[in-house]
């Protein structure tokens, strides 16, 4: 296979590459990814095709839109999980996405770095990951969209793990409810946990996030104050009262800053330390103030008792200053005094009314310059005003005889900070890769901001630019009167390169059938969702073959790559279907073995061909044969063919034609027909014979040859000798004898007929036949010997 470098050259070496299919299960289906083991190369670097990553809950064409609903996990088109949710079973990733229609389903996997995961179980680290659905039609096979492509959808996924906050959490609710912290301290870090713990229930979150919520725990718990006893916590003080005679005595009224101390506690006079009224003069006393938590202080005490006489002047009050405007945070200090001839006490109900929580959380400080019985100068301090403390405040005054002061009023008005007044706004900005940011850039509306403001990344953590993506930043603007607002902040990094530039994507072999057109996205490896691929040229799959090709990718931005790969078109039929081999005659002489090759006009390269049974060939003649050919694939064809065995010799060589013998009178005509008559031509040679000799003379006896030549059909001859026995003509008696007359002498014994010579005739046929019979052997001697 090539890999496509960015310089235009292929890499064609001998090194050795391997590759393999793992297969992951995901549900009811299957998704089988490759992984490539090149030089340098881990196990984990794995290309999978696969959709866009999608920053918008709608994805064009997609049966998959992001499920909005779940705010914690979906985010401006972003996906959260958080670890915790993973272990206890809050979270399914198939519930980030909606399929529409329903009956279609996905599975997914999760790619964090170079690994992939089917399970968020399986996940351990958090950080930055995309998460991919496969979505499936009806059947269970890959959907496609309107334009043809599979329809794959990835989300941005950030992967994070709640767990250590909320243990951290749980570590300080428990040791908030140990009974030796003080009530207010108490509420107010529960309060506390309880909104954080809101807030990672309901919104996503970053592990940085997580991490800045576990330091603000550690904050909220060092406001835990140990709760003392209240006689501790509290300090009555006498107060030095005058009476006239005979007043009855309110041991509370003998405590200066009853306000001060808790208003459920109660006050006696401890048995046998009441001072007696009866008489003038200053009198001792101890008051026992009895504490909600049951502790007892012991406030030794003064009272004077006077004479009794008409009081009709009431006290003086007055308040300094009486109107205030500070800033919120700023402290709020006044003082109040009553002052009159007798005992004097000053009314603090409107106070205590507004502020009764924060003077017992100390927010509000009362401070007596002056305590006497007839005067009393307090400092009033609110630390840290707020919105909520503008307004006024009310004091009054009276004397033991009950003369009321005029009330005096105190006015506070509280002047909201720059971090009210002012909202600034995030800008989404996008910026180039390894740009340098200015945090005033990220607010969009610094117009409207006080012009002296500046602008920081909080904590120095300003967006990384020297990778792509979208990054979260805070920025702390800091308005001239120091007080601060926070601003999340996004800014999306891209890679000013085009997609073409960014990408070098590999070729992947495909086979198809012959026929068949293949899929130009099975032949890459990967490449960005929203591309779209397709052959340069169509592939020609008519006939079998490696056949080169180029796939054109053309990316979201329009720019384009080439990639050459290569299409194997294969005939999915067997070699026996597809061949149709044709016999062809062969002829071999008699006892040779016949080529069962030269029994086929031509059969496929590494083919086996063998005679289903041996052919025959220890006589001539045409045999009938079956030659069984065996193809590369083990298919085989039988093909009938003939083979015809010859006898290699002529003729001439394969017969023996012999001649004949006959007898015929002298003078008796012999003719052609009647001599090759006598030819002993083979049966079946077809052998045609002619007297091509002398024929005989059988006007003179004797034996005679006569030659006939024996002509067959492949055109030799053969010679043979037809013997002709002459006979002589038979001589009559009268003819052969001459008799002359000779003087006889009679006697009269018997009746003798006369000598003639008959006795001889006898030897002499004898010895005619004996050498007839020789010439007629010596004639079949030499044809055998010919």
């Amino acid at each position: 296979m090539f890999r496509r470098s960015k310089n235009n050259s292929y890499d064609t070496s001998q090194t050795k590459q391997r590759f393999s299919i793992k297969k992951f299960k995901f549900g009811a289906a299957s998704v089988l990814i490759g992984l490539s083991f090149l030089g340098g190369v881990t196990q984990g670097n794995l290309n999978i095709f696969e959709e866009s990553i999608v920053a918008a809950s709608t994805i064009p064409g997609s049966a998959a839109t992001l499920n909005t609903s779940i705010t914690k996990n979906i985010q401006n088109g972003n996906a959260y999980i958080d670890l915790y949710d993973v272990k206890n079973g809050l979270i399914d990733p198939q519930n980030l996405i909606v399929l529409n229609p329903s009956s279609y389903s996905a599975n997914y996997y999760i790619k964090q770095g170079a690994k992939y995961y089917s399970n968020p179980s399986e996940i351990t680290t958090t950080g930055s990951a995309t998460i991919t659905f496969n979505i499936l039609d009806e059947t269970g096979n890959p959907h496609k969209k309107a334009d043809g492509q599979i329809d794959i959808v990835s989300v941005n996924l950030t992967i994070y793990d709640s767990t250590a906050l909320r243990n951290r959490i749980d570590e300080v609710i428990n040791n908030a409810n140990d009974p030796k912290w003080s009530d207010g301290s108490r509420d107010e870090v529960l309060t506390g946990l309880e909104k954080i713990k809101k807030d990672i229930d309901n919104n996503p979150k970053t592990q940085i996030d997580i991490d800045n919520k576990i330091n603000e725990v550690n904050e909220i718990e060092k406001l835990l104050v140990v709760s003392l006893p209240d006689k501790i916590k509290y300090s009555p003080e006498a107060k030095h009262r005058t009476v006239e005679q005979h007043a009855e005595l309110d041991a509370k009224d003998s405590i200066a800053n009853t306000d001060e101390l808790p208003s459920n506690s109660t006050y006696n006079w401890k048995n046998g330390h009441k001072p007696d009224t009866s008489t003038s003069g200053e009198k001792d006393g101890i008051v026992e103030v009895h504490y909600p938590d049951g502790t007892v202080d012991d406030v030794n005490v003064k009272v004077t008792v006077t004479s009794k006489k008409t009081d009709n002047t009431a006290p003086t009050l007055t308040v300094t200053p009486e109107q205030q405007t500070v800033k919120v945070d700023e402290d709020i200090t006044f003082t109040v005094t009553a002052e009159d001839e007798n005992e004097v006490e000053l009314g603090l109900d409107d106070l205590k009314a507004k502020y009764e929580n924060d003077i017992i959380g100390a927010r509000v400080k009362i401070k007596y310059l002056t305590k006497e019985p007839n005067k009393k100068v307090m400092e009033v301090t609110i630390m840290k005003a707020t919105l909520a403390d503008k307004g006024a405040i009310t004091f009054t005054a009276k004397d033991k005889a009950g003369n009321q002061a005029e009330p005096k009023t105190v006015t506070i008005n509280v002047l909201p900070p720059d971090k009210i007044k002012y909202s600034p706004e995030a800008k989404h900005r996008t910026v180039e890769q390894h740009a340098e940011l200015d945090a005033k850039d990220s607010i969009a509306n610094t117009d409207e901001l006080p012009s002296n403001s500046t602008y920081n990344w909080k904590n120095g953590h300003k967006p990384d630019t020297s990778t792509p993506g979208e990054k979260n930043a805070v920025v702390v603007v800091t308005y001239p009167d120091k007080s601060t607002d926070e601003v999340p902040v996004k800014v999306t990094v891209v890679d000013p390169r085009t997609d073409a530039e960014k990408n070098d994507p590999a070729g992947k072999d495909q086979t198809v059938k012959v026929g068949e057109q293949p899929d130009p996205t099975k032949s890459l490896e990967a490449v960005p969702a929203g591309s779209t691929v397709a052959y340069k040229e169509p592939v020609d799959t008519k006939t079998p073959g490696e056949k080169n090709a180029i796939v054109v990718v053309t990316y979201p931005d329009k720019s384009t790559d080439e990639v050459p790969v290569k299409v194997t078109v294969v005939d999915p039929r067997t070699d026996a279907e597809k061949n149709d081999p044709a016999g062809k005659d062969q002829t071999v002489k008699v006892g040779e073995q016949p080529d069962p090759t030269k029994s086929l006009e031509a059969v496929p390269a590494g083919s086996t061909v063998a005679y289903k049974e041996p052919v025959d060939t220890k006589t001539p003649g045409e045999k009938n044969a079956v030659v069984v050919v065996t193809y590369p694939d083990k298919s085989t064809d039988e093909v009938p063919v003939k083979v015809t065995v010859v006898d290699p010799r002529t003729d001439a060589e394969k017969n023996d034609p012999a001649g004949g013998e006959t007898t015929v009178p002298q003078g008796t005509p012999i003719s052609d027909e009647e001599i090759t008559g006598l030819v002993k031509i083979p049966e079946g040679s077809n052998g045609v014979p002619k007297v091509v000799g002398d024929r005989p003379n059988t006007d003179v006896p004797g034996d005679y040859k006569v030659t006939v030549e024996v002509t067959y059909p492949d055109g030799t001859k053969d010679t043979v000798a037809v013997t002709v026995h002459v006979t002589p003509k038979p001589v009559p008696d009268k003819d052969k004898y001459d008799p002359t007359g000779k003087s006889q002498q009679v006697n009269g014994k018997g009746n003798k007929l006369p000598a003639t010579g008959e006795s001889a005739t006898p030897f002499f046929n004898v010895a005619a036949l004996t050498i007839i019979s020789s010439v007629g052997l010596l004639s079949v001697s030499k044809k055998k010997e010919d």
